[in-house]
């Protein structure tokens, strides 16, 4: 066989000594030159505080008011690389192998013999292809993109290009707890001075931790964007708008109260003999303006009444406060009703007329033990022939059989 012939057939077998590898996903990205700039859409930066004349001031922080994010391309590609088969691994063993028993067969064999030299020529053949498919012929890997698409690679806070603050949010709109929308423009710093009127904010300083109301959050949003944010006031912003609130109502104009006597009475309708019974003066606010320093003094004939101070305070407009004392009446009682009068004193206005009432007074009907059904028959039995008497009228009779069912059994 010649050496053609041989080196043919060798090559027709290591045809698949070299593949490619199954295709293999990658990704990479290039960077593009120019980055996006745009609005931020989270929240307004920026600080505000209260000030001493009155008006709240925001600044907006302009040098974080946009985002400028850097864009990269990313492509996806399939990468296939050149390896060697088995069938080319079993060529290259194969040939070294046949190099070398042909080296050997020549060295101890009839030297004139073609053997030897065909079995070189086949090993070179056997081991030369595999290599030089895979490492000399073509490419050693291809690759082919499959997807390309734009994508953020991280993003900074950063001033907007060129436009003022103003051009890029248009007016700010102040909502204040009290419910105030007051709209102002940042300047060229930025800055946005609200004025506020503290005389209409409703806020009752005489009421249990009033600054509580003005730590509530103040939302400051712009007209022009989406752009809003919750300002919470420092403690001593707090203070500063206290102080404000207070000075406003006291340049205010004054207005009167309207004081009305509500009620004056006693609990159970009347004033038991021989023991504690509370009576109750309510007053309401009628008016507008704040009655100040309201005291109420009781005057009366009978002297476990009369002298009795019940101080108010001070009632605001459209409230009610409620005040009670004790008055003990001796067992032997004889009177059957206490007139009372309530006299008033207040400071800057006009106090409210006198009110006067009459405070029955019901016998200590129940023993020291509590009545059976029998006992309080026959009681209520001898107030009704009182009634008929003419001694006690019906009311009387309605009200004491009231305290007699109370010393049931």
């Amino acid at each position: 066989m010649t050496r053609a012939r041989v080196g043919a057939l060798v090559l027709a077998a290591l045809s698949g000594c070299v593949a490619w590898s199954e295709p293999q996903m990658t990704q990479r990205r290039l960077p593009l030159a120019a980055p996006v700039v745009e609005l931020r859409t989270d929240l307004l930066p920026g600080q505000g505080a209260v000030l001493a004349d009155g008006s709240f001031r925001f600044v907006v922080d302009g040098a974080h008011l946009c985002r400028r994010t850097e864009l990269v391309k990313e492509e996806v590609v399939v990468v296939e690389r050149k390896h060697v088969t088995s069938v080319g691994v079993g060529s290259v063993i194969g040939g070294v192998t046949a190099i070398l028993v042909g080296i050997g067969y020549a060295a101890t064999a009839d030297t004139q013999g073609g053997t030897p030299a065909v079995m070189v020529f086949s090993g070179v053949a056997m081991t030369a292809v595999p290599v030089y498919q895979r490492y000399a012929k073509g490419p050693s890997y291809r690759e082919r993109v499959a997807e390309t698409r734009d994508v953020p690679s991280g993003s900074v806070e950063t001033p907007c290009a060129d436009t003022s603050v103003g051009r890029v949010l248009g007016e700010l709109v102040l909502t204040t707890p009290w419910g105030a929308n007051v709209k102002a423009t940042p300047g060229t710093d930025g800055a946005a001075v609200f004025a506020l009127d503290w005389s209409t904010t409703g806020i009752d300083l005489r009421a249990v931790n009033p600054g509580n109301r003005l730590m509530v959050a103040w939302r400051i949003r712009s007209s022009r964007t989406a752009l809003t944010v919750d300002w919470t006031p420092t403690i001593a912003d707090r203070d500063g708008a206290i102080a404000l609130i207070e000075r406003a109502s006291a340049s205010k104009p004054t207005e009167p109260p309207e004081l009305a006597v509500v009620a004056l009475g006693a609990d159970g309708g009347a004033l038991i003999a021989g023991e504690d019974t509370t009576v109750r003066l309510t007053i309401e606010n009628r008016g507008g303006g704040v009655a100040r320093a309201l005291v109420a003094t009781v005057r009366s004939s009978h002297p476990a009444v009369d002298g009795v101070t019940v101080d108010f305070g001070d009632l605001g407009p459209k409230e009610a406060k409620t005040r009670t004392f004790k008055v003990t009446l001796r067992e032997d009682e004889a009177e059957t009703q206490v007139t009372v009068v309530a006299k008033f004193t207040l400071a800057v206005h006009t106090p409210p007329a006198d009110h006067t009432v009459q405070l029955a007074v019901t016998p200590k009907l129940c023993p020291p033990e509590k009545l059976t059904r029998v006992q309080y028959k026959a009681k209520r039995d001898k107030l009704r022939a009182m009634v008929k008497e003419g001694i006690l009228t019906e009311a009387d009779l309605q009200r004491y059989d009231a305290v007699l069912v109370g010393c049931l059994k």
